[in-house]
């Protein structure tokens, strides 16, 4: 009923790793024509020889809801399943009512503050996902739908000097309060992964996330967010509400 809902994606490609090839080759040689539509979609995502681009990547592209459900149908069969397709960030208020129904805003959202709710979003994807290092600009409520999730936090002022430190490293002097796309891209990700995942700085706190629990992200306060728990192209989901 909902497949055709358009949804924001983001995949780490790496043209080495050949999975992303097999699952369009799949698609491909379906008898179904929407697959093969499909796979000429995302074959025009891909990065261009003369883009000049660092592998690996982060691709952004927009389709259809069963793109999700036909890559869980292909891991199904796959000894070596595609991971890291994420439904990123699509905003409940863009969704169609019936699904925007599914994930009622909580009574915590509803009672907390000004009940003033800044933006809710949805996140959907094949396990592992990740989530790199940033702050919100409000509050945030995070809910595991299904899967499990780890969170680490730092605060305020020990979060900016971890920032300020990754970036001294690569040479760089971003600011905390402008994010861009190069937190989730290219050396600035897998830095501050190794920071957070393969280090652990002092004052840091994590939270594991199972079915049906939430996690309090108060304001200002840096986190990241993985699902590397698991490596095996399952489907992981949670919900978030940014309020005031």
């Amino acid at each position: 009923m909902f497949q055709q809902t358009h949804v924001p994606y983001e995949l780490l490609y790496d043209p080495e790793d050949d999975t992303f090839h097999r699952f369009l080759s799949w698609l491909t040689q379906s008898r179904e024509e929407t697959h093969s539509l499909m796979a000429d979609r995302l074959r025009a995502a891909l990065p261009r020889p003369d883009d000049h681009v660092q592998y690996p990547t982060m691709l952004h592209f927009s389709a259809e809801l069963s793109l999700l459900l036909l890559a869980l149908e292909f891991n199904n069969i796959s000894r070596r399943p595609l991971t890291g397709l994420y439904i990123a960030q699509a905003s409940i208020a863009d969704l169609p009512d019936g699904l925007a129904r599914d994930v009622p805003t909580p009574d915590l959202v509803l009672k907390a503050g000004k009940a003033d709710i800044y933006g809710s979003s949805i996140w959907l994807g094949l396990e592992p996902t990740y989530t790199s290092f940033h702050r919100d600009p409000n509050p945030n409520l995070l809910c595991q739908l299904c899967g499990h999730k780890a969170v680490r936090m730092l605060p305020p002022e020990s979060g900016e000097r971890l920032f300020r430190q990754v970036q001294a490293g690569l040479g760089r002097q971003g600011n905390p309060r402008i994010r861009g796309a190069e937190m989730m891209d290219g050396p600035e990700r897998a830095a501050f992964y190794d920071a957070l995942w393969k280090e652990q700085p002092p004052g840091t706190l994590e939270a594991k996330l199972q079915p049906g629990e939430g996690l309090f992200i108060p304001l200002g306060w840096w986190h990241t967010v993985t699902s590397r728990l698991s490596t095996d192209g399952s489907l992981n989901g949670s919900v978030n509400w940014w309020f005031r």
